[in-house]
């Protein structure tokens, strides 16, 4: 008895100094609490390893990563939604619902199979080398609040195929994360700079103009994507996608679900504030089937 709540003093001062034990002690550890301690300890140790673990009953069978809580990059969310420049995902490209919620759980089983995010994708000076590249050119652009299809409010876009070396290795590694060797891939890369107040509705990409897959890179700012079944938006799911993040779009998430960046005024998770300030993303996507 008195070895395991020495156990359990150990893990509690691990997550405060931020240490990452393995999803796989996490586990045993939340095993023998229950068994030994339930109906014997206060409801704060049980809830420390609610708040300190993502083996939700959303996330478990298929997601079991583990994530540790640290200060917000925007300072807005609560202790339990925080997010960090080192957040660890034990898997890579799976998503958690430390950063995914959803109107149920079948519509999130549809995303977990189609849906990718794969945080800290790129440094910060890789960032940072990216966006003096880009600001190069956008800077001289205004910024447009009405777009040829109704879509895109608050924003300058550009598309490049002519990139820097440093920034060439780095959209070599997004291309291949995101499609399938031998893939055919559109050359030009679209980047699109959303102002502040800026923001994207609801839409499904054309098939007209791009393939099976849509990936991109988010830079400066945390923005809310938020996937709705196209025939029934009811069902959704909402995603946080941090800065220097990678999302990648496929499959049913691709063809079923609208997709959009909330607005500044709606950006919520979990009913807390997520502030946006000014967002860009790099877009890659493969040519038309």
């Amino acid at each position: 008895m008195k070895n395991l709540q020495g156990l359990l003093r150990n893990v509690s001062l691990s997550f405060r100094k931020g240490s990452l034990p393995s999803a796989l002690f996490v586990m045993s550890a939340r095993l023998k609490y229950s068994a030994v301690f339930r109906g014997r300890v206060g409801w704060w140790m049980h809830a420390l390893f609610r708040r300190s673990s993502s083996f939700s009953s959303l996330g478990l069978s298929r997601n079991p990563t583990f994530f540790f809580e640290s200060v917000s990059v925007t300072g807005s969310l609560n202790r339990r939604c925080r997010f960090t420049d080192n957040a660890s995902v034990l898997k890579p490209g799976n998503l958690s619902d430390y950063v995914c919620e959803s109107s149920d759980n079948e519509t999130a089983d549809v995303i977990y199979q189609s849906f990718k995010l794969y945080e800290n994708f790129v440094s910060r000076a890789e960032e940072n080398c990216l966006l003096e590249e880009i600001n190069d050119y956008l800077e001289d652009l205004d910024y447009e609040y009405d777009h040829w299809d109704n879509q895109i409010h608050g924003y300058r876009e550009t598309e490049k195929s002519r990139w820097s070396t440093k920034s060439q290795l780095i959209l070599q590694r997004i291309r291949e994360t995101a499609f399938p060797s031998g893939e055919q891939q559109l050359p030009l890369v679209h980047v699109l700079d959303l102002a502040k107040d800026g923001y994207i509705k609801p839409h499904v990409d054309s098939v007209k103009f791009c393939g099976s897959t849509i990936t991109g890179l988010s830079l400066l700012s945390a923005a809310i994507m938020k996937l709705a079944k196209e025939d029934n938006p009811e069902n959704w799911v909402n995603v946080i996608l941090k800065p220097r993040s990678l999302y990648v779009i496929k499959d049913k998430a691709r063809y079923q679900f609208t997709h959009e960046i909330l607005k500044d005024s709606e950006s919520l998770f979990r009913g807390e504030r997520v502030a946006r300030r000014r967002r860009i993303s790099i877009v890659c996507r493969n040519e038309p089937c």
